[in-house]
């Protein structure tokens, strides 16, 4: 009787946290949203179906230890080493019944404490003592108050992390002296979106407030932020996103040129195909380029800002020697500018970049990259992880993007490991908006409770040259951080599987 319900214990807990067919774990929201370098932090995860939760995977080379896991919350302790510098990075817990989306959070050398939801009004302030940082989340139609003393001639620094940790919080902070009276009134700030950051130096000793909410006054759990405050600069270069050395993007094969000043009327000289970084130092500035062409070659031309983290929303224009426009960008809004242009003569052309707006500073830095055009295609995937049993399939689906090329392509893994396998690995159709769905056989030996990451690389032979391309995550990263029109181009591409135990047969279950 009593192995009877031992068994039945057992079964009742494998069929509740560690079955192929169970609810794969869900984070809201973690606590504290940074970890510190040098030091261990526990950080719990607050969600749904966490109790099976084994492990944790960061993008960045930490130890976790997993502490305790109930159904509602999975702790783990985080271990970074002690020169890793403030930045972000990722996240994603790892179970037996599956794994979860991933998650942003910070490395932050800051002490962390957490915000106590009570301080709603001036009168209930809650009292922060720099330096520090203070998680919390901003409730519907209210704001959060702190109070704090600040010296004569102290200069404070205070930032709010929110969107950039993947929140859905637009900020909005105050900074008030002890009359009420407004100081600072700080919103977006370029180089941080829609996050915001300022420095004050204080007047006059005294108790001062700050006041922070979301600009639309919305809140709830997913308004979450992490307010920084203390005795340190601020940097106009973006957060890094720290990635260990697999996940780096691959280096560009183009030269690397920069930009040299001055150069708004008097053109920089370069040759092509090139990669060039500049930076607007100051509001009007424009950058010239110059470098000769031949008759009959196409050129591509491509900016990268905002996916950099880079407020600048560039226009390209292409000229004569003699000023004849010869092409230009359209304005693309949030997306990143582009030309293509066929040269119908050997001539010197120049390059003329602006800024859409005439705004300059030490963040509006960009990069423009100018190669042959090559007929070839992108691809990309729907989902960015994947939940497969031991032995059995995953699918999922390619949509090609094609480029004045029309024959087929061959799909394959990497980074997947031995016995993993496509099946119906080519897209055979013509068709410029055709998606295949594809099958990835597992193999039998895989351990439940085990992340895979893989990519998903597109070949084909094109004009007798061989042409690569990786399929791209970020249609589906956009889903699930849809504030940040740019995740992280580090996590581009990955895919991540996360291994679950085969269902019973129906009559193993029946016994059970």
């Amino acid at each position: 009787m009593r192995a009877q319900i031992g068994i039945s214990c057992i079964a009742t807990i494998v069929l509740g946290c560690g079955t192929g067919w169970a609810d794969p774990p869900v984070i809201k929201y973690m606590v504290p949203s940074a970890i510190a370098p040098g030091r261990a932090t526990e950080v719990s995860f607050v969600g749904s179906n966490l109790g099976a939760a084994t492990n944790l995977w960061t993008s960045f080379a930490a130890k976790s230890e997993n502490i305790r896991c109930a159904e509602d919350r999975a702790i783990f302790k985080i271990s970074l080493p002690p020169n890793c510098a403030n930045g972000l990075g990722a996240v994603r817990l790892v179970a037996t019944n599956g794994i979860s989306d991933l998650h942003l959070l910070m490395i932050d050398r800051l002490p962390s404490m957490e915000a106590n939801g009570t301080n709603r009004s001036a009168a209930s302030a809650q009292e922060l003592k720099p330096a520090v940082a203070l998680d919390g989340a901003c409730a519907e139609r209210a704001a959060d108050f702190f109070k704090f003393a600040a010296r004569k001639g102290q200069r404070l620094s205070f930032e709010v992390v929110a969107q950039r940790l993947g929140s859905a919080l637009d900020p909005l902070v105050r900074l008030l002296d002890a009359g009420g009276h407004e100081l600072v009134f700080c919103e977006d700030t370029p180089g941080a979106g829609v996050d915001c950051r300022f420095s004050h130096r204080f007047a006059s000793s005294g108790q001062y407030l700050l006041e922070l909410r979301d600009t639309r006054y919305d809140g709830g759990s997913q308004y979450r932020y992490r307010l920084r405050a203390g005795e340190f600069s601020l940097e106009p270069a973006p957060l890094p996103f720290h990635v260990k050395p697999e996940f780096g993007p691959p280096a560009s094969l183009l030269p690397q040129i920069t930009e040299v000043e001055p150069n708004d009327l008097h053109p920089q000289n370069i040759s092509v195909p090139a990669s060039i970084h500049g930076r607007f130092a100051q509001e009007r500035d424009r950058d010239c380029f110059q470098f000769d062409v031949a008759k009959g070659q196409r050129l591509l031309l491509r900016s990268r800002t905002r996916s950099l983290g880079s407020p600048c929303d560039l226009y390209l224009r292409l000229e004569s020697a003699a000023g004849k426009k010869l092409a230009e960008s359209p304005l693309t809004g949030p997306d990143e500018s582009s030309v293509t242009n066929t040269f119908k003569e050997a001539e010197t052309c120049r390059l003329i970049i602006e800024e859409a707006a005439q705004l300059g500073g030490p963040e509006f830095f960009y990069q423009v990259e100018i190669a042959p055009f090559q007929p070839g295609f992108g691809l990309s995937v729907e989902p960015e992880k994947l939940q497969g049993a031991a032995g059995g399939t995953a699918e999922i689906k390619v949509l090609p993007e094609r480029r004045e090329y029309d024959g087929p392509i061959t799909l394959s893994l990497e980074g997947a490991g031995h016995g993993f396998a496509l099946e119906s690995n080519v897209i055979t159709s013509t068709s410029k908006t055709n998606a295949s769905t594809v099958k990835i056989k597992l193999p039998a030996d895989l351990q439940p409770g085990r992340l895979v990451n893989f990519k998903i690389i597109g070949h084909a032979k094109i004009d007798g040259q061989e042409f690569a391309a990786t399929a791209s995550t970020r249609p589906a990263l956009r889903k699930l951080f849809p504030h940040l029109p740019w995740p992280p181009a580090e996590l581009d591409g990955w895919i991540a599987l996360g291994v679950t135990p085969a269902a019973p047969k129906k009559a193993d279950a029946e016994k059970n």
